[in-house]
């Protein structure tokens, strides 16, 4: 059982306002971060089945990343060496569920000025935000999950 997956349970239990992950890197990147020309991902959209899409707005460039993912496409983009239950693979399906029932969910790196930021409850000016796609949502019936 790992801590993204814990997380998950406490945010379906408790229904917070946002959630934090925290992470040795800035946030999601494009691909994993060590690598030459690596992006950090801003925000990234989630419809309310957990698929997650990037906003149209977003200019970043993306060789490494399907203008449409979902959570279960995603593992082989991002790089798992570091965490033994899953890497960023477990945070990116974790906080797009989370994400799907509402709530924003930021992943920042732990100790930074930016984790301050998002632990307190602001938007923090560093990270990666999953956010619930509400265009989508509103077009949309709810299904079973």
């Amino acid at each position: 059982l790992s801590g993204d997956t814990i997380m998950q349970s406490l945010a379906a239990h408790f229904q917070p306002a946002s959630v934090v992950f925290l992470t040795d890197v800035a946030g999601v990147f494009d691909r994993p971060p060590a690598q030459p020309g690596a992006k950090l991902i801003a925000k990234l959209n989630v419809d309310q089945h957990g698929a997650v899409s990037l906003p149209k707005t977003e200019v970043l460039p993306l060789e490494a990343l399907n203008s449409r993912l979902t959570a279960d496409r995603v593992d082989s983009q991002l790089d798992d060496e570091h965490d033994v239950t899953g890497g960023m693979e477990a945070k990116v399906g974790s906080a797009a569920k989370i994400a799907s029932n509402g709530a924003p969910v930021y992943v920042v790196e732990v100790g930074s000025q930016h984790a301050l930021e998002a632990m307190k409850g602001n938007v923090p000016s560093v990270g990666t935000l999953f956010q619930l796609d509400r265009r989508v949502a509103q077009l949309e019936p709810p299904r079973n999950k």
